[in-house]
């Protein structure tokens, strides 16, 4: 169905979009703000869409539009050597931000903090601009005061207050002599000579301890997110644990799991990637090769078939290792015939799949050794540098009574694995694709 036949629809999706996209506006200002939350994906339900303007989500990109807004008013209103300063900033912040806007053309990316490198340089610059505009106008202001007040009174050598004449220009009441009074004190001068009041102090200070405290709080911050771009392990389990709605952040949990052999934690991990990602197939499929790893060949064959439900999704792995693994979970429940089939699928995806070959030989040596044997040999073609095919030729072919043939793949194997114990039954690989 086309958009125009159901406009209410796309109207409502649409929203939906100009939502979402403004609420991802606020998102990037509160990491530039206060980057207390960060992570390396923020992929599908990691941000839920804002769906109606109610929301009281939207009240962070209102706050954020209006602070710049407010920012670009105040360049405009100060001095000129703050306003060239300040509209540069803001400049550098919002340009090369606008293509990962989603404002000219919808982008991939969710949120990408990689993406405010450039418009972070001028959110710094911007924050520096307005300090010190801060400083030198509170500086000034005290100092104006000073010198209106030194205006208003002839300062003699002495200290003490010269005469005043009258609004008609007469003679002075005091009989004093008169001192000829020093010119009043410029504002650099009074600015340089004169202290700034308590209060201005007091400001002052106030400000700067707290930019200080931010400055070590932000610099305490950027240590430990170093730490944990330390390695990918790492990141993957730290990032993984802190942000549980991502569907690439908790695969990425599961495998690392899954090699540090915790199954437990692994399956947790991949079952919420499954929920975040409903469409993808591969967390059943690692979750499948899990399970024939733990000896659970039951569980393992009910997440492959799941997987291969969902067959023509992204698996990011090569699809005929579904279907081979699931061969392997059916051959250890029982079902031979039924392994036969998938390995064969597995095979007509890949025909130069070696590891196809030598289960496929294993799988059928029972009711056809001159079939097996031929899978075997197959597979010896396209890896002669796996020991454990040239052992399973060996078995077969002295089944099939061929002396010449079994010593000769028992010597390659030998050659290729000293310690290779004699093989009893034709051995099955398993080795989950990486």
């Amino acid at each position: 169905m086309s958009p125009q036949d159901n406009p209410i629809s796309f109207e409502t999706s649409r929203m939906v979009r100009m939502l979402s996209y403004s609420y991802l506006h606020g998102a990037y200002i509160r990491l530039l703000c206060w980057p207390q939350f960060l992570c390396y994906d923020y992929s599908l339900d990691a941000i839920p869409a804002v769906r109606t303007a109610a929301d009281c989500r939207m009240l962070l990109p209102l706050a954020a539009y209006m602070g710049f807004l407010a920012a670009v008013t105040a360049s405009f209103r100060a001095p000129l050597r703050y306003r060239r300063a300040g509209l540069l900033a803001l400049a550098l912040l919002l340009v090369p931000y606008l293509p990962a806007s989603n404002i000219l053309f919808p982008v991939g990316t969710v949120i990408g903090e990689r993406l405010m490198y450039i418009p972070s340089a001028g959110f710094c610059l911007a924050v520096v601009v307005g300090l010190h505009r801060a400083y030198a106008r509170a500086t000034r202001t005290d100092s104006r005061r000073y010198v209106d007040a030194a205006a208003g009174a002839a300062v003699t050598a002495d200290g003490t207050v010269g005469p005043h004449r009258s609004k008609k220009g007469g003679r002075a009441s005091s009989r004093e002599p008169r001192r000829r009074p020093e010119a009043p004190a410029t504002p650099q001068r009074a600015s340089m000579v004169l202290s700034l009041s308590p209060r201005e102090t007091s400001r002052l200070l106030t400000c700067s301890v707290l930019v200080c405290i931010a400055m070590v709080v932000l610099t305490v911050r950027t240590l430990l997110r170093v730490r944990v771009w330390e390695s990918a392990e790492t990141l993957f389990l730290y990032d993984g644990h802190t942000q549980p709605t991502s569907s690439k952040t908790q695969f990425n949990l599961g495998i690392t799991h899954m090699q540090r052999q915790e199954w437990d934690e692994a399956v947790q991990a991949l079952l919420r990637c499954a929920w975040a990602d409903p469409l993808s197939s591969l967390p059943f499929y690692r979750i499948g090769q899990i399970e024939i790893l733990r000896g659970r060949f039951d569980a393992a064959e009910s997440f492959l078939s799941a997987a291969i439900d969902k067959f023509g999704a992204s698996l990011m792995v090569r699809d005929e290792e579904v279907f081979h693994d699931l061969a392997v979970a059916m051959f250890q429940n029982g079902k031979p015939d039924r392994a036969e089939k998938r390995l064969k699928i597995a095979l007509q995806l890949n025909p130069e799949f070696a590891k196809g070959w030598n289960n496929l030989g294993c799988c059928i040596a029972s009711r056809d050794l001159h079939d097996a044997s031929r899978a075997v040999q197959r597979a010896v073609t396209l890896a002669p540098e796996n020991p454990q095919y040239w052992a399973n030729l060996a078995l077969l072919a002295r089944h099939m009574r061929d002396p010449s043939t079994g010593a000769e793949a028992w010597r390659r194997a030998v050659a290729l694995w000293p310690s290779m114990p004699e093989p009893r039954d034709c051995t099955w690989e398993f080795a989950p694709a990486s």
